[in-house]
């Protein structure tokens, strides 16, 4: 795997020390029962990278839904949203974002 999968896994909560729960407290998911959101998500990054970004939206959005205490989630979403021009919508899932999980430090928009 690239460095920068692994850090999504890492983010996602899949890899780590072997430590139970998150900085909250709350149990992590067992990652065998995230495995169809991860191929999503993957999924999702092949076709914005293939610029097929209306797929990727829709394998972004999907991906938030399931599990939207993942700030990296959010963080893809208004990214992709800022390749497609949609600047205000980005701009909104961002700052949302931003109040959700203040310090998450991810995705750069370089990405």
């Amino acid at each position: 795997m690239s460095a920068e999968e692994m850090e999504r896994l890492r983010s996602l909560g899949y890899l780590g020390g072997g430590a139970r729960g998150d900085r909250s407290g709350k149990d992590l998911p067992d990652p065998k029962d995230k495995i169809d959101d991860y191929i999503l998500y993957y999924r999702g990054n092949l076709m914005e990278n293939e610029g097929q970004f209306e797929k990727a939206l829709e394998c972004y959005r999907e991906v938030l839904r399931s599990n939207p205490d993942v700030p990296s989630n959010s963080v893809n979403l208004g990214v992709l949203l800022m390749k497609m021009g949609r600047t205000s919508e980005a701009i909104g899932v961002l700052e949302d974002a931003q109040k959700r999980f203040p310090g998450f430090r991810g995705r750069s928009v370089r990405d």
